[in-house]
């Protein structure tokens, strides 16, 4: 009996998602609790130390997406531009009390966001 062979996998069949999108999906692979809290923690420490460690230019094309998500989400939450992790934490919270809830929306609103910064700017001639 024969199985078919399995498809091979290519860089190109593989779905890229952002460190920040991964320990959302599964935090407790990359936190000691699996909380929503120490996985905003263990993010923000992530692109807080990119952005402070210019080493080889990736700090240039990763502190933006960590750091204007937050704006992002703190409109999303608010209607007004605020920044600082604590404030936008305590936003979300009092939003989304439940873990599993405040995950799902961040995760939404993640994939919103980065939906954003791939669609043309309106009034922008391609």
């Amino acid at each position: 009996m024969d199985d078919p062979a399995p498809e091979a996998y290519s860089a190109g069949s593989l779905p890229t998602v952002s460190l920040a999108e991964a320990v959302l999906h599964r935090p407790l692979m990359y936190t000691v609790r699996g909380t929503l809290d120490e996985a905003i923690c263990y993010i923000h420490g992530y692109y807080t130390a990119v952005a402070n460690h210019n080493a080889n230019g990736y700090a240039r094309t990763a502190k933006p997406e960590w750091f204007e998500f937050l704006r992002f989400l703190a409109e999303r939450l608010t209607g007004e531009h605020r920044n600082g992790l604590r404030e936008i934490s305590v936003l979300l919270r009092d939003a989304y009390p439940d873990d599993e809830a405040a995950s799902a929306f961040l995760i939404r609103a993640l994939e919103e966001y980065r939906a954003s910064m791939t669609r043309p700017e309106e009034g922008s001639h391609a």
